[in-house]
């Protein structure tokens, strides 16, 4: 059997879960939530105690890059669940439109890396914020 640990605070849905059994066979779905919003000392090495203490043999972790890659810098290569984003008609109480996040399947996350600069005051000075561009790099 399969041991997966669930580290997320969203529950898996019943596709997920079917995704995989299809994929590792017989499996037990450990859920725990870790507050990265509440604490955000939270780190690697209580990601990993969680783990062992969970004989967890995979891991679908919803965590901070920074924790993704140091995660795979450490020979953890965390399972990410591909969600695709349907808007849907309807609009929240502020107005926004609602998204419906569609299951689409498991990916393995091999290697993840940031790169940043100190952003010097020089950089952002009389730029005029309407251009600044947001990307959704969602799929």
């Amino acid at each position: 059997m399969t041991r997966i640990l669930w580290l997320n605070r969203h529950r898996p849905k019943q596709e997920q879960v079917k995704a995989l059994k299809d994929y590792f066979g017989d499996v037990e779905v450990v859920e725990r939530v870790i507050g990265f919003d509440t604490d955000p000392s939270v780190g690697i090495d209580q990601i990993q105690e969680v783990m062992r203490e969970t004989n967890a043999d995979e891991i679908v972790a919803v965590v901070p890059i920074t924790h993704v890659a140091e995660l795979t810098r450490r020979g953890i290569y965390p399972l990410r669940a591909i969600m695709k984003r349907e808007p849907l008609q309807e609009r929240n109480h502020l107005g926004e439109i609602e998204f419906e996040y569609i299951f689409e399947g498991f990916e393995r996350i091999l290697e993840a890396s940031i790169q940043t600069k100190y952003l010097a005051k020089n950089e952002v000075a009389g730029r005029d914020r309407k251009k600044i561009t947001v990307v959704d790099s969602m799929p």
